[in-house]
């Protein structure tokens, strides 16, 4: 039995004892093909939070996100190889838990997650301690009137007259000029992220480090935005007047991408050495602004755009969108990948003494963590972490 989906329910079903002899047989010879599953079944069994967590966490099934997420956890888990040994265990939040749902199986490593369920975990921070990233950012009006954005508001909605906070308070004011083609900017800096909904109605999720060009409103006949860093975008399906359904265009550094309606995300970091855009649903064009060529993506393709050339591969993407839903995703990445990651996140300098290793890093860490807290997560890699001065320092163990 290899399928995800059967799996997931086989567990699901366990957890609440409601599987038949004949589903609990199939059960059983899953988790007999591999010391990974045994072990996660007997994880699930001994710790009566994390299995409250995953029966919650299946009760909202029919939800597409979870859904997804659910798979991807249980996935990894079918393809993993023989676990090491268990690190130490650690306290973190509820939120997290349920993300997870039970654990994350990943490039033979399990990181085991437990909380006190008395009550919720608020992390003591240290003088040398540092923040995770949070919702901020900067609206830079077509007037170039600078305006910092509430992080308490929850994003903001665009108009062509206003700026309204997602709680339906003004945020600010377009004030018209000589050009009718008024573009705003929304900047998040590092330690950043925030969201906001278009005039026409789609939404945009910014990372850290990223800036979003946007009209305040569109033209007639196509929309479009410019991008530099990293976006997930959710587009409307939207007509003109004629009753033709109306392009969204996404320009970066080097590609454009073309769409009518659907959920991708773009990673066009200037320190990327080519840009990256996983589909999610729908379809999407991605043209080569450097070699001119244009490929079609599919849901679960990704593409990766350099001087060169485009190439096309099977996306990961619950990995490739997992930091809109507050968590760093790491597949095969090198440490060079995961100093990118921290810099961008906890706005600091991140530097490696020494020279630095070769190695996959793979997995799941939850971002809204002080750093401490994502250093004892990683403690199992062959490198160490400290705080020196609101410094991060990443050197090899000794």
């Amino acid at each position: 039995m290899n399928d995800m989906n059967e799996i997931i329910s086989l567990i699901r079903k366990d957890l609440r004892g409601e599987l038949t002899p004949a589903e609990a047989e199939l059960l059983n010879a899953w988790a007999a093909a591999d010391p990974a599953y045994a072990q996660l079944m007997v994880a699930v069994h001994e710790e009566a939070f994390l299995s409250e967590e995953l029966r919650q966490y299946g009760d909202t099934y029919n939800d597409e996100q979870s859904t997804s997420r659910m798979q991807a956890i249980v996935q990894r888990g079918l393809q993993s190889a023989v676990p090491a040994p268990l690190p130490r265990r650690w306290k973190m939040g509820r939120r997290w838990l349920t993300a997870a749902a039970v654990l994350v199986l990943a490039a033979g490593s399990w990181w085991w997650l437990q909380t006190d369920t008395s009550q919720p975990v608020t992390p003591t921070l240290t003088m040398n301690e540092i923040r995770p990233g949070s919702n901020k950012a900067t609206l830079t009006l077509a007037n170039g009137e600078r305006v910092a954005l509430d992080s308490t508001a929850g994003g903001i909605i665009a108009g062509s007259h206003q700026v309204m906070y997602a709680d339906s308070t003004l945020a600010a004011t377009n004030t018209p000029t000589e050009d009718d083609r008024l573009l705003n900017t929304l900047s998040t800096p590092q330690g950043g992220q925030y969201k906001i909904v278009l005039p026409d109605g789609s939404t945009v999720w910014l990372n850290a480090m990223t800036t979003l060009r946007y009209p305040t409103v569109f033209a007639a006949n196509e929309r479009v935005v410019e991008l530099e860093g990293e976006a997930y975008f959710e587009v409307v399906h939207r007509a003109d007047a004629a009753g033709h359904l109306q392009g969204f265009v996404v320009k970066s550094k080097g590609q454009e991408v073309r769409v009518l309606g659907t959920s991708f995300n773009i990673n066009a970091y200037a320190d990327e050495r080519k840009i990256t855009t996983t589909l999610v649903s729908g379809a999407v064009q991605v043209r080569n602004l450097y070699t001119g060529g244009s490929h079609r993506l599919e849901p679960g393709l990704r593409s990766q755009v350099n001087a060169e050339l485009t190439t096309v591969l099977k996306a990961d993407v619950f990995s490739a969108t997992a930091w809109k839903d507050g968590l760093f995703s790491f597949r095969d990445a090198g440490v060079e990948e995961l100093m990118k990651q921290l810099r961008r996140w906890y706005g600091v300098e991140v530097s490696f003494e020494g020279t630095i290793p070769t190695m996959s890093i793979n997995g799941e860490v939850d971002r809204n963590m002080p750093a401490s807290k994502v250093f004892e997560v990683l403690d199992y890699l062959e490198i160490a972490f400290r705080i020196d001065n609101n410094r991060i320092i990443i050197s090899n163990k000794k």
